[in-house]
C-alpha cells in the first residue's frame, strides 16, 4: 500500500495493518486476520496460564464450587474444607442469636444507662451494633414500650424512656 507523506504504511498481512484497518473501522482483510492468528493463539494461551494459576487449590470453598460448575466429582478435602465453613457460619450465627433479641439489647442498655433519650439510645447501641439501625432501635422500644418494660417520661427537653421491669 502507498504511505502518506513520509510515512510509510505497514502492508497488509501485518500486525500494524490489522491495528490500522481497525483503526479506520474498516473490516480487516483475509491477509491480516492471517496475520493476527498466531498472536491471539499465544494471548489466549497467556490467559489461559493466568486462570489456572489463580485457581484455588482444592481443599477450600472455592474449590468445591469450582468441582461444582464444572461438573467434575468433589475430592474429600474439597468437602471438607465446605463443612467446616458451613459449621463456623452456623456457630457464628447462633452465637449471634444466643447474644438477645433487639428487645433484650435495647432493655439491657435502658436498664444500664438509666432513663435516656431515644437519640442517645439509638448512639449508645450503635457504638457496640453498627449492624442495627435507628428504626429498629425505635420499633424495639415501641413493643418493649407495649409490653410494660419501658416507660416513657415527657419533659421539656422531649421524650426520654425508662427501664422498669
Amino acid at each position: 500500500m502507498a504511505g502518506y507523506g513520509c510515512v510509510v504504511l505497514d502492508p497488509c498481512g501485518s500486525r500494524g495493518a490489522y491495528l490500522r484497518h481497525h483503526k479506520n473501522s474498516e473490516t480487516p482483510c483475509e491477509l491480516c486476520l492471517v496475520a493476527m492468528r498466531p498472536i491471539w493463539a499465544a494471548t489466549d494461551l497467556k490467559r489461559r496460564r493466568r486462570r489456572v494459576e489463580l485457581e484455588a487449590p482444592c481443599g477450600t470453598p472455592s474449590a468445591y464450587r469450582r468441582h461444582l460448575r464444572r461438573g467434575e466429582l468433589v475430592d474429600e478435602a474439597c468437602r471438607q474444607a465446605v463443612n467446616e465453613a458451613q459449621n463456623v457460619w452456623y456457630h457464628n450465627h447462633r452465637r449471634r442469636a444466643r447474644r438477645g433479641t433487639l428487645k433484650a439489647v435495647v432493655a439491657d442498655f435502658l436498664e444500664t444507662h438509666g432513663l435516656v433519650e431515644m437519640r442517645e439510645l439509638v448512639v449508645l447501641i450503635q457504638y457496640r451494633h453498627p449492624d442495627i439501625t435507628h428504626r429498629q432501635v425505635r420499633d424495639a422500644v415501641k413493643g418493649l414500650r407495649k409490653d410494660g418494660v419501658v416507660v416513657s417520661e415527657v419533659d421539656e427537653w422531649g421524650v426520654r424512656y425508662e427501664w422498669v421491669a
